[in-house]
Protein backbone atom coordinates (compact mmCIF):
# COMPACT_ATOMS: atom_id res chain seq x y z
CA UNK A 1 0.00 0.00 0.00
CA UNK A 2 2.96 2.41 0.79
CA UNK A 3 4.59 1.75 -2.25
CA UNK A 4 1.23 2.55 -4.23
CA UNK A 5 1.02 5.93 -1.99
CA UNK A 6 4.57 6.92 -3.02
CA UNK A 7 4.32 5.35 -7.03
CA UNK A 8 0.75 7.52 -7.31
CA UNK A 9 3.00 10.50 -5.73
CA UNK A 10 5.72 10.26 -7.76
CA UNK A 11 3.17 10.39 -11.07
CA UNK A 12 1.96 13.30 -9.73
CA UNK A 13 4.76 15.27 -9.05
CA UNK A 14 6.38 14.68 -12.21
CA UNK A 15 3.14 15.54 -14.41
CA UNK A 16 3.16 18.58 -12.36
CA UNK A 17 6.78 19.26 -12.92
CA UNK A 18 6.61 18.92 -17.05
CA UNK A 19 3.72 21.11 -17.24
CA UNK A 20 5.67 23.59 -15.11
CA UNK A 21 8.69 23.39 -17.31
CA UNK A 22 6.03 23.72 -20.49
CA UNK A 23 4.31 26.73 -18.78
CA UNK A 24 7.53 28.25 -18.49
CA UNK A 25 9.22 27.40 -22.12
CA UNK A 26 5.83 28.82 -23.68
CA UNK A 27 6.27 32.02 -21.93
CA UNK A 28 9.55 32.60 -22.58
CA UNK A 29 8.95 31.77 -25.87
CA UNK A 30 6.00 34.74 -26.00
CA UNK A 31 3.36 32.31 -25.74
CA UNK A 32 0.11 32.52 -23.74
CA UNK A 33 -3.07 30.85 -23.73
CA UNK A 34 -6.12 33.30 -23.84
CA UNK A 35 -9.49 31.83 -23.11
CA UNK A 36 -11.43 34.86 -22.59
CA UNK A 37 -12.05 38.27 -24.73
CA UNK A 38 -12.36 41.06 -25.66
CA UNK A 39 -9.59 42.12 -23.02
CA UNK A 40 -7.10 39.64 -22.60
CA UNK A 41 -3.13 38.22 -23.07
CA UNK A 42 -4.05 40.20 -27.06
CA UNK A 43 -5.95 43.21 -26.05
CA UNK A 44 -5.22 46.40 -24.09
CA UNK A 45 -6.90 49.17 -23.26
CA UNK A 46 -8.19 52.10 -25.42
CA UNK A 47 -9.94 55.13 -24.35
CA UNK A 48 -11.79 55.97 -26.94
CA UNK A 49 -12.11 52.45 -28.48
CA UNK A 50 -12.83 50.42 -25.62
CA UNK A 51 -9.62 47.86 -26.32
CA UNK A 52 -7.72 47.38 -29.04
CA UNK A 53 -5.31 44.30 -29.61
CA UNK A 54 -1.79 44.85 -28.78
CA UNK A 55 0.20 45.54 -31.90
CA UNK A 56 2.95 42.68 -32.74
CA UNK A 57 1.77 39.98 -30.68
CA UNK A 58 1.75 36.26 -31.30
CA UNK A 59 0.11 33.56 -28.89
CA UNK A 60 -1.99 30.80 -28.85
CA UNK A 61 -5.76 31.19 -28.67
CA UNK A 62 -7.58 28.09 -27.21
CA UNK A 63 -11.74 27.59 -27.26
CA UNK A 64 -13.81 24.52 -26.69
CA UNK A 65 -13.36 22.84 -29.97
CA UNK A 66 -9.96 24.72 -31.63
CA UNK A 67 -6.16 26.04 -30.67
CA UNK A 68 -5.28 28.20 -33.04
CA UNK A 69 -2.52 30.97 -33.64
CA UNK A 70 -2.79 34.39 -33.04
CA UNK A 71 -0.75 37.39 -34.68
CA UNK A 72 -0.72 40.70 -34.79
CA UNK A 73 0.31 43.78 -37.28
CA UNK A 74 2.03 47.01 -36.61
CA UNK A 75 -1.58 48.53 -35.49
CA UNK A 76 -3.09 45.77 -33.62
CA UNK A 77 -4.59 44.02 -36.24
CA UNK A 78 -5.25 40.13 -37.12
CA UNK A 79 -3.73 40.48 -40.65
CA UNK A 80 -0.93 41.16 -42.92
CA UNK A 81 1.33 44.44 -42.79
CA UNK A 82 -0.13 47.35 -45.04
CA UNK A 83 0.93 50.88 -45.49
CA UNK A 84 -1.03 53.62 -45.47
CA UNK A 85 -0.27 54.21 -49.23
CA UNK A 86 -2.32 52.15 -51.16
CA UNK A 87 -0.19 50.71 -54.13
CA UNK A 88 -0.91 52.22 -57.90
CA UNK A 89 -3.46 50.13 -59.47
CA UNK A 90 -5.00 48.67 -56.59
CA UNK A 91 -8.06 48.48 -55.25
CA UNK A 92 -8.69 48.09 -51.01
CA UNK A 93 -11.51 47.40 -49.23
CA UNK A 94 -11.67 48.23 -45.38
CA UNK A 95 -13.44 45.29 -43.09
CA UNK A 96 -15.19 46.59 -40.16
CA UNK A 97 -16.70 43.74 -37.88
CA UNK A 98 -16.63 41.75 -34.59
CA UNK A 99 -15.02 38.40 -33.49
CA UNK A 100 -16.68 36.41 -36.64
CA UNK A 101 -14.14 38.95 -38.97
CA UNK A 102 -11.66 38.45 -36.69
CA UNK A 103 -11.58 35.20 -37.01
CA UNK A 104 -12.97 33.26 -34.30
CA UNK A 105 -11.93 29.63 -34.08
CA UNK A 106 -10.01 30.06 -37.59
CA UNK A 107 -6.54 30.36 -38.63
CA UNK A 108 -4.95 33.74 -40.41
CA UNK A 109 -5.08 32.00 -43.83
CA UNK A 110 -9.05 30.78 -43.42
CA UNK A 111 -10.27 34.17 -42.47
CA UNK A 112 -12.88 35.25 -45.08
CA UNK A 113 -11.05 38.30 -45.76
CA UNK A 114 -7.90 36.16 -46.37
CA UNK A 115 -9.77 34.26 -49.00
CA UNK A 116 -11.57 37.09 -50.54
CA UNK A 117 -8.04 38.37 -51.59
CA UNK A 118 -6.66 35.31 -52.92
CA UNK A 119 -10.08 35.03 -55.25
CA UNK A 120 -10.02 38.73 -56.42
CA UNK A 121 -6.45 39.98 -57.49
CA UNK A 122 -5.53 43.49 -57.80
CA UNK A 123 -7.72 43.90 -54.67
CA UNK A 124 -6.65 44.33 -51.02
CA UNK A 125 -8.95 43.42 -48.05
CA UNK A 126 -7.28 44.99 -44.55
CA UNK A 127 -9.00 43.21 -41.37
CA UNK A 128 -9.93 45.61 -38.75
CA UNK A 129 -12.28 42.85 -36.91
CA UNK A 130 -11.87 43.04 -33.72
CA UNK A 131 -13.55 41.07 -31.13
CA UNK A 132 -16.91 42.01 -29.35
CA UNK A 133 -16.92 45.35 -31.12
CA UNK A 134 -20.13 47.05 -31.76
CA UNK A 135 -21.32 48.98 -34.50
CA UNK A 136 -20.28 51.99 -32.34
CA UNK A 137 -16.93 50.75 -31.63
CA UNK A 138 -16.29 49.95 -35.32
CA UNK A 139 -17.58 53.32 -36.46
CA UNK A 140 -14.90 54.80 -34.59
CA UNK A 141 -12.58 52.81 -35.47
CA UNK A 142 -13.09 53.66 -39.10
CA UNK A 143 -12.93 57.03 -38.23
CA UNK A 144 -9.45 57.00 -36.61
CA UNK A 145 -7.45 54.79 -38.35
CA UNK A 146 -9.83 53.31 -41.56
CA UNK A 147 -9.75 55.84 -43.45
CA UNK A 148 -5.73 56.39 -43.35
CA UNK A 149 -5.79 53.39 -45.71
CA UNK A 150 -7.64 55.19 -48.31
CA UNK A 151 -9.94 52.45 -49.02
CA UNK A 152 -12.04 52.73 -52.20
CA UNK A 153 -14.88 50.41 -50.46
CA UNK A 154 -15.74 49.66 -46.50
CA UNK A 155 -17.53 46.42 -45.60
CA UNK A 156 -19.07 46.00 -42.39
CA UNK A 157 -19.72 42.51 -41.76
CA UNK A 158 -22.98 43.12 -39.47
CA UNK A 159 -24.44 40.58 -36.50
CA UNK A 160 -27.47 41.42 -34.98
CA UNK A 161 -26.12 41.42 -31.22
CA UNK A 162 -23.61 44.31 -32.32
CA UNK A 163 -26.49 47.08 -32.38
CA UNK A 164 -27.46 45.84 -28.46
CA UNK A 165 -23.52 46.31 -27.79
CA UNK A 166 -24.04 50.14 -28.20
CA UNK A 167 -26.84 50.81 -25.32
CA UNK A 168 -26.44 50.68 -21.57
CA UNK A 169 -23.43 52.44 -19.69
CA UNK A 170 -21.34 50.12 -19.69
CA UNK A 171 -17.32 51.20 -18.77
CA UNK A 172 -15.82 48.90 -20.78
CA UNK A 173 -16.69 50.37 -24.17
CA UNK A 174 -17.21 53.84 -25.71
CA UNK A 175 -20.79 55.04 -25.06
CA UNK A 176 -22.82 56.55 -28.12
CA UNK A 177 -24.59 59.73 -25.96
CA UNK A 178 -26.81 61.26 -29.73
CA UNK A 179 -26.13 63.52 -32.75
CA UNK A 180 -26.16 67.41 -32.77
CA UNK A 181 -25.17 69.58 -35.71
CA UNK A 182 -23.95 66.78 -37.58
CA UNK A 183 -21.18 65.53 -35.09
CA UNK A 184 -21.84 62.37 -33.32
CA UNK A 185 -20.95 62.34 -29.68
CA UNK A 186 -19.68 59.46 -27.38
CA UNK A 187 -18.53 59.08 -23.92
CA UNK A 188 -14.89 57.71 -23.59
CA UNK A 189 -14.67 53.98 -21.91
CA UNK A 190 -13.05 53.58 -18.35
CA UNK A 191 -10.28 52.38 -17.80
CA UNK A 192 -10.48 49.00 -15.61
CA UNK A 193 -8.75 48.52 -12.24
CA UNK A 194 -6.51 46.04 -12.02
CA UNK A 195 -8.08 43.95 -9.92
CA UNK A 196 -11.04 44.05 -11.71
CA UNK A 197 -8.95 43.13 -15.11
CA UNK A 198 -10.77 39.67 -15.71
CA UNK A 199 -14.21 40.32 -14.73
CA UNK A 200 -14.06 43.39 -17.12
CA UNK A 201 -12.63 40.93 -19.85
CA UNK A 202 -15.75 39.01 -20.08
CA UNK A 203 -18.83 40.50 -21.83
Amino acid sequence: MKSFAKNALLTVVSILVVLLVCEIGLRVGGYKVVTFYPVSAFHQFDPELGWTQIPHHEGLFQGREFTVNIKTNSHGFRDDEYPFTKPVGFKRVVVLGDSFTWGWGVEHEEIFCEVAERKLEGTEFLNLGQSSYGTTQEYLLLKKLGMQFSPDFTVLAFFPNDIMDNFGQNPKRPTFMGTSKNQAFFVRARKPRAENRSVWANT
